[in-house]
């Protein structure tokens, strides 16, 4: 069998337990490991050519951000994505972003929009050449920009709790779009650009309502992990 993990040697490595962690979110962001894949830590540190320790942090890490689900005594899967958990992550980001745009859209630079406008470019450069992983990279960078205006660590906090549960969802809602950022960013880009706040936070419920429209997930008691 191929080493599925060979291909991801491209990251950013500042040391071994990141290398290993960027690795193995990024094979279960495309599906290189799919929903319900079990890993298990000596045959994924065999792959890595690395020591057990990283990868077992790594495994951790991944588990924390609801990107692994681990069993005592069965195993570590991949998540399979609920419509619960969705609507769980969906519940508070709505409420997070909002809370955002009222804490940082007041100190929104023309630098800040130049940097809105980059990042819909090169995700719809990522979408175009069907590099998913960036274009989902970008547009988590999208929102995420509202939080780090806020100066607010706690709401910083806060979304680094369900990004990677953010990302992992568009994994599978971003190909069925169909769209390009700049398209279904329309709207939020608008108003950052006007400094109109209660536009943003219009646009930005509206678009995080049509992200979950036609999109199937199936419910939580009808997941096994095998």
């Amino acid at each position: 069998m191929p080493n599925m993990l060979s291909m991801n040697q491209e990251v950013v490595v500042r040391s071994t337990g990141e290398f290993v962690y960027n690795v193995l979110r990024k094979a279960i962001v495309t599906h290189k490991f799919p929903a319900g894949h079990r890993l298990v830590e000596a045959k994924t540190a065999k792959e890595l050519n690395v020591s057990v320790t990283p990868v077992r942090e790594a495994f951790a890490r991944l588990a924390n951000q609801g990107l692994l689900t681990v069993f005592p005594y069965k195993g570590t899967y991949v998540t399979a994505i609920s419509k619960q958990y969705v609507d769980d992550v969906y519940f508070l980001r709505r409420r997070l972003e909002v809370m955002a745009a009222e804490r940082g859209f007041s100190n929104l630079t023309d630098e800040h929009v130049s940097y809105y406008e980059q990042l819909c470019h090169i995700a719809d450069e990522a979408f175009d050449k069907q590099n998913l992983y960036e274009s989902i990279r970008c547009d988590i960078l999208f929102h995420e920009q509202m939080f780090s205006i806020t100066n607010s660590m706690l709401l910083m906090e806060m979304w680094n709790v369900i990004k990677y549960r953010i990302e992992n969802i568009q994994s599978y809602t971003k190909p069925v779009m169909n769209a390009r950022v700049s398209v279904r960013h329309r709207g939020m880009l608008n108003a950052i650009r006007q400094r109109d706040q209660e536009k943003y936070i219009k646009e930005i419920l509206e678009h995080l309502n049509s992200n979950l429209q036609n999109m199937y997930f199936p419910d939580e008691k009808d997941i096994h992990y095998d």
